[in-house]
């Protein structure tokens, strides 16, 4: 599904300074060194604003960082009496494109088998779907971008 058909949420006010702060500015981004603290710091504040979104739209979260199979689901949420498994992808800004488009074919195998051995693990019967939550940040505002059904494994 493309970002046109996302759902997309603007932040605004003291969110945008906060979140920001922990996103590096452009010219940063350019830089290849950049350190992977920071990179997971990048990560994590995402993680936090895809479940301040997800909660308000009234999803509970059921797991953060689950690891099952050697991978990692960003989230695992419910939400009516579906399980939905979010990867969350954050970036400064779209030079080098949209975070979205990270999640190519083998992160989505990952991220389904990571899925099968939670499924598996917790005798899931309920209908399942896997979602991307999209968020570019710069210093005029947050854009979180919530794409239903990003892809069937």
């Amino acid at each position: 599904m493309a970002v046109d058909a996302a759902i997309k949420h603007s932040v605004s006010g003291s969110e945008i300074q906060s979140a920001f702060d922990i996103f590096a500015p452009m010219d940063e981004q350019l830089n290849p060194q950049k350190p992977k603290s920071l990179n997971r710091e990048k990560g994590k504040a995402g993680e936090k604003m895809a479940v301040e979104y997800l909660l308000a739209k009234g999803y509970t979260i059921e797991r953060l960082n689950w690891k099952g199979n050697g991978y990692e689901i960003d989230i695992i949420a419910k939400h009516n009496q579906t399980i939905v498994f979010v990867e969350v992808k954050a970036r400064g800004g779209t030079f080098f494109g949209w975070p979205e488009k990270a999640v190519n074919k083998a992160k989505q195998q990952h991220i389904s088998k990571a899925a099968d051995h939670f499924i598996d693990l917790f005798k899931i019967e309920n209908e399942i779907r896997f979602d991307i939550i999209s968020i570019v940040t710069n210093r005029l505002q947050n854009e979180i971008y919530h794409i239903e059904d990003a892809f069937v494994p």
